[in-house]
């Protein structure tokens, strides 16, 4: 029943060890925070929790994916494991809910997945709403799997064996990516891992009207978020900004 309103705090809904973690958490935002403020403040956050990451194996380099008339230039962070060729390749994109973030929040993350199961990871380091809202980000992805597409010399990768991947917000670019791929005739996407994927701008779940707690990203939050990414949409929402639909 989707006009279910459940408030339940947040501390009676997770484990105790989570708790103990929130007490001394400030609210993310005040009712009225703009956009704005929010970005700055979630950027902030973001940029002290960054922490240099290296792994003997692992060569982790930064790039960008030329300009043409189309698309400006896309900057990518590359984790590739040593002494591998024609590896398994995925196109990685990081949360942060459309409006902050970058490619190094995710450089632990990137890089054991890319030890870890043998292949080459290529982080997308896509523009934010609201200064780029949709399509923009997902303009980029395309962008860059596109330009993996060509065969770029410096990546001997295997293109049968193409995964794209997401947290949150870069989930459902990752989502979109693959139906866009897929309209456009490029059926070249065999694998789609989706991790906490924000998938649908409705807000009409119970889930969506329960978690309301001040300290963690929120309802309030996650409307200001859509908001400011479908900022130059005016009429139905299209597929490739909201994949649920």
């Amino acid at each position: 029943n989707t006009g279910i309103r459940v408030m339940i705090p947040l501390d009676e809904k997770i484990d105790p060890e989570l708790v103990s973690a929130l007490k001394d958490a400030e609210p993310v935002m005040t009712e009225h925070c703009s956009v704005k403020e929010l970005q700055a403040f979630m950027q902030t956050v973001i940029k002290k929790r960054r922490k240099p990451f290296h792994r003997q194996g692992l060569t982790i380099f930064d790039d960008t994916v030329d300009s043409d008339d189309d698309f400006p230039s896309v900057k990518i962070r590359i984790y590739s494991p040593d002494y591998s060729d024609n590896l398994p390749v995925l196109i990685w994109m990081g949360g942060g809910g459309f409006i902050c973030g970058d490619v190094y929040v995710a450089d632990k993350f990137c890089g054991e997945m890319a030890l870890s199961a043998n292949c080459i990871v290529v982080s997308v380091d896509y523009r934010l709403a609201p200064k780029h809202p949709y399509p923009a980000a997902l303009d980029d992805c395309y962008k860059v799997l596109s330009w993996l597409l060509t065969g770029p010399a410096k990546l001997k990768v295997d293109i049968s064996r193409l995964a794209v991947g997401g947290m949150s917000a870069g989930a459902c670019l990752a989502a979109a990516l693959s139906l866009r791929a897929r309209d456009n005739g490029l059926n070249v996407i065999c694998y789609q891992m989706l991790v906490i994927p924000v998938l649908d701008d409705r807000h009409k779940t119970p889930s969506s009207f329960s978690i309301v707690d001040a300290r963690v990203w929120n309802r309030n939050i996650s409307l200001k978020a859509w908001r400011a990414y479908l900022a130059d949409v005016k009429d139905n929402v299209p597929t490739y900004a909201s994949p649920a639909r």
